[in-house]
């Protein structure tokens, strides 16, 4: 009986992260270009989640004062544009969608890059100020991660600090998971209240759909599954690959007993 293991999908697309970094190292890119390249690549990713959120309250401010039933419109000079609460609920789905998307990239991004952190071995070498010499991370002397050397706290302030720290970071889920729901809500009252058209119908459902996914995904993304061993893929995609001018010397017994 094979035995089962709990692996969040997080936890593998780290490690397939890990694996790739190991042949880049073989290239001869050292500790401070890939610790650089990870910090260019994570300010890109927070200013591409910056931005989602911008466009998550735009949404939410032109459902709550210009929707008027089953429309969103809007009045200028005695001109009247109205479009369908269901398309633009529909837009605001994807918007979800993508916010999540980029706010677990981030998460893992940062969480990759502290890992990367410590690897340096340098004495007394802080890879937070080395981010803001080269201008990655202005906070630097802000963030409450001591590397004590020579000095211990008595009490854990610094380590109280940090989770606090990580959980504002993490709060930024907060309204993203709200909005989700706020649209639920309205796309729910579209199928329930209003009589609208069967393309109006159709994105409403394709809305809710993308809601409902973006919710489950980051969860099932983040939450431990039941794994079991891939016997075949190690044993033809790995082991047998070591012998390339010869077959593997167990490939007869893999064969007969798979």
């Amino acid at each position: 009986m094979r035995k089962t293991k709990w692996i969040s999908i997080r936890r593998l697309k780290a490690h397939e992260f890990y694996c790739t970094l190991r042949y880049i190292r073989r290239t001869g890119v050292n500790w401070y270009e890939v610790y650089a390249r990870l910090g260019e690549v994570q300010n890109k990713l927070a200013g591409r989640l910056t931005k989602m959120l911008s466009s998550i309250l735009i949404c939410y401010l032109l459902l709550v004062s210009l929707r008027s039933g089953s429309l969103i419109s809007v009045t200028w000079s005695e001109i009247t544009a109205s479009v369908p609460v269901s398309y633009f609920s529909l837009f605001a789905s994807f918007q979800v969608f993508f916010a999540i998307q980029f706010l677990q990239a981030t998460f893992m991004i940062m969480l990759i890059r502290a890992s990367e952190s410590v690897k340096h071995g340098l004495p007394r070498f802080s890879a937070n100020m080395y981010d803001l010499y080269r201008g990655q991370d202005e906070m630097a002397l802000t963030v409450p991660i001591l590397p004590y050397g020579f000095l211990r706290e008595k009490f854990p302030i610094s380590a109280t600090l940090s989770f606090f720290y990580l959980a504002i970071i993490l709060l930024m889920l907060v309204p993203i998971i709200a909005f989700s729901l706020f649209l639920l809500n309205i796309q729910i009252e579209l199928l329930t209240q209003f009589h609208i058209g069967l393309l109006e119908k159709i994105a409403t459902y394709a809305g809710i759909f993308v809601n409902v996914f973006s919710i489950l995904l980051l969860g099932i993304f983040n939450v431990p599954i039941p794994m079991e061993k891939n016997s075949s893929s190690i044993r033809w995609g790995f082991l047998a690959r070591l012998y390339p001018r010869a077959s593997h010397p167990r490939a007869v017994q893999w064969l007969e007993k798979p």
